[in-house]
C-alpha cells in the first residue's frame, strides 16, 4: 500500500517533491527531510517500499525495439522498459523507475502525447486515436512538451475512475523538460471496462491532480472529454477496450 501523504508542517516541502527526493532527484531540503518527524518516515517507507517491490520483481527489459517504419532501414533499440513493479489501488500495475533513466533522444512530430503499446512478444506499436486495447497490454507515453513545466497523464475508465497514470498516484504534476520524448516508467491495463481517455495536462506552473481528476469523473462515455485548468495544455486520446 503507497504511503499515505504526512501532514504538511511549517517549512515542509509538498509531497510531490519528497516523492522525487525519495526517487532520487536531488533537492535542497534534505537535511530538513532528516531531521522533519513527518517528512523523514514518509520518504523511508517511499524507500522501503521501492526496495521492498524491487527484490521481488528485478527490474527487467520490458520491450525490446521500436520498429523503424522506413523501408531498408535497420531496427536501433532506441528505449528500454526498465521498472520496479508497484502496489496499485486500481487494479492495474504499475512500472517505475526509482532514478531518472538517461536521456533516451527521442521527440516526436505531431499531437504532443503519444501512446505506445507492447502486447505479449510483439513490437511496440505507436497507438491511434481509438486504438484497441486488451487487459494485460502495456503502455508507454512519450510527450513533446512546448517548454520546460509541469506534465500528468490521467486514466478515465468506464467506472468512471480516474487514475494518475504519469507520476503515478501522484498529488501534483511532475517536472518535464522541453520537448521531453519518452516517459519513465510503463504501465499494464487491468480488466475495468471501457473506453477509456487517456489525458495529459501540461502547465509551465506547478498544479495540483485531485481537481483535475475530479472534473473527469462523468466523461467516460461522451465523444469528448472537456477539462478547465488556466494556463493549461490539454491533450486526451480514446482507447476502445473491451
Amino acid at each position: 500500500m503507497t504511503p499515505t501523504p504526512p501532514t504538511r508542517g511549517t517549512g515542509c516541502p509538498p509531497a510531490a517533491a519528497l516523492e522525487a527526493f525519495a526517487a532520487g532527484e536531488p533537492q535542497p531540503f534534505a537535511a530538513h527531510v532528516g531531521s522533519c518527524a513527518q517528512c523523514g518516515p514518509y520518504v523511508a517507507a517511499l524507500r522501503a517500499d521501492a526496495d521492498a517491490f524491487a527484490r521481488a520483481r528485478p527490474p527487467e527489459l520490458f520491450l525490446k525495439q521500436l520498429e523503424r517504419r522506413a523501408a531498408g532501414r535497420p531496427r536501433t533499440p532506441w528505449w528500454r522498459w526498465l521498472g520496479v513493479l508497484a502496489p496499485v489501488a486500481a487494479a492495474l500495475v504499475l512500472f517505475f523507475v526509482t532514478r531518472p533513466p538517461p536521456d533516451d533522444g527521442v521527440t516526436f512530430k505531431g499531437p504532443p502525447l503519444r501512446v505506445f503499446l507492447k502486447r505479449g512478444d510483439a513490437e511496440p506499436a505507436l497507438l491511434p486515436p481509438d486504438g484497441r486495447v486488451k487487459p494485460g497490454d502495456s503502455l508507454r507515453f512519450g510527450y513533446d512538451a512546448p517548454a520546460d513545466g509541469y506534465l500528468a497523464v490521467f486514466e478515465l475508465d468506464g467506472t468512471e475512475a480516474t487514475t494518475v497514470f504519469w507520476p503515478f498516484a501522484g498529488t501534483a504534476g511532475a517536472p518535464v523538460k522541453q520537448s521531453q520524448g519518452l516517459l519513465p516508467g510503463t504501465v499494464v491495463l487491468d480488466d475495468s471496462p471501457g473506453p477509456e481517455w487517456l489525458v495529459a495536462v501540461w502547465s509551465r506552473a506547478p498544479f495540483d491532480t485531485a481537481p483535475l481528476a475530479q472534473q473527469l469523473k462523468g466523461q467516460s462515455t461522451r465523444p469528448s472529454v472537456e477539462l478547465k485548468c488556466a494556463g493549461c495544455v490539454v491533450t486526451t486520446q480514446r482507447l476502445l477496450k473491451p
